[in-house]
């Protein structure tokens, strides 16, 4: 996994692992932080100006099937 993740992203895999000392646990659960802050954020953006119960969850749809289709990583 972490030679994979390395290649992935153009490092070595010990570098990796200087950034992560308690290892992969560590590194799916920074991983998983940061999809969901993402997603959080997008969901924020998106029902800024709706007013109407409908247009909240025509909003949210939008941004998850969106996500969905446009982000493979979003597929956890």
């Amino acid at each position: 996994m972490m030679r994979m993740l390395g290649r992935a992203v153009n490092v070595q895999a010990p570098s990796i692992c200087a950034h992560f000392p308690q290892g992969r646990d560590e590194i799916v659960v920074e991983s998983l932080r940061w999809s969901f802050h993402e997603f959080g954020t997008a969901l924020l953006e998106a029902v800024t100006d709706a007013v109407t119960p409908r247009e909240h969850w025509d909003a949210i749809v939008r941004v998850h099937l969106g996500r969905q289709l446009q982000l493979p990583e979003s597929s956890l």
